[in-house]
């Protein structure tokens, strides 16, 4: 069973304001999207994927920058995202997360693929 995960990164960022966006500004020194990469890869998940805006790949390549994950070309809505970032994933099991949600934890993305790997159809943290 290989598990693959989705990072929707595509969009504008514009309600956190400033001239970036925020999935890429910087929080305590890391863009906002890599504490997600970083807690997805700490999680043993080498098929990463960000769905990210064409013209916001020079951002997300800096923010990148030496960790495993692929990009693949957003949409315009959220859900058009997901459904191209799905369409590059390889794994069996998929998590989809959003890049502008930095607070996710190794246990929570582990509690995840145990509870998809138990038989769960779909889980949600809460």
């Amino acid at each position: 069973m290989r598990v693959s995960a989705l990072i929707v990164a595509a969009g504008q960022g514009l309600r956190a304001g400033g001239e970036t966006p925020k999935q890429y500004s910087l929080l305590c020194g890391r863009p906002v999207l890599r504490w997600s990469v970083d807690a997805l890869s700490r999680a043993g998940i080498e098929d990463i994927v960000v769905a990210i805006d064409a013209a916001h790949e020079g951002l997300a390549r800096a923010a990148l920058e030496g960790a495993q994950a692929r990009l693949a070309p957003g949409g315009a809505t959220r859900s058009q995202s997901v459904r191209a970032g799905l369409a590059a994933l390889e794994g069996d099991i998929a998590l989809i997360h959003d890049a502008a949600r930095p607070g996710l934890g190794t246990a929570t993305v582990k509690a995840l693929i145990e509870a998809v790997a138990a038989g769960a159809e779909a889980v949600a943290p809460a």
